[in-house]
């Protein structure tokens, strides 16, 4: 079989090549760079309360697994993912550390099909409503 092991001088090729890619484009375009350096405080707010909600949703079900795992709380630092962050800034997208939940824990009030729904669709809807807050928060000034 094929073994596909990659040796660390090959990643750190591939990263220098992704700065100097991004370093150039910001070089060429010095507005890109304001752009992005402004909207990084936003980015990491919806980041942080989007994998909040995840896990403020889970625990309102009656799961403590991201409570047990000090992930319920709003301090960025604990919802950042090191590879989502940079990818946010070489490539344009990026993503958050994923809050584990486990739907055993879930009350039986609802199924654990609702349940997981209804998690699922916590950090989606609170980055629809951060957005429409800050749209009224921008269009009133």
């Amino acid at each position: 079989m094929f073994n596909f092991s990659f040796d660390k001088r090959i990643i750190y090729i591939i990263i220098a090549i992704m700065v100097l890619s991004t370093v150039m484009q910001y070089i060429n375009d010095p507005g890109q760079l304001f752009s992005l350096l402004v909207s990084i405080p936003g980015v990491l707010v919806a980041i942080t309360f989007h994998e909040f909600a995840h896990g403020f949703a889970a625990y309102k079900l009656g799961d403590n697994t991201a409570k047990n795992e000090g992930r319920l709380s709003l301090n960025p630092l604990d919802h950042l993912d090191p590879i989502g962050t940079l990818m946010l800034v070489f490539a344009g997208f990026g993503w958050g550390k994923p809050v584990h939940v486990n739907p055993i824990n879930y009350t039986r009030k609802i199924s654990m099909e609702k349940g997981e729904a209804i998690v699922s669709v916590a950090g989606p809807l609170t980055n629809i409503i951060l957005a429409f807050i800050l749209a009224l928060i921008l269009r009133c000034n």
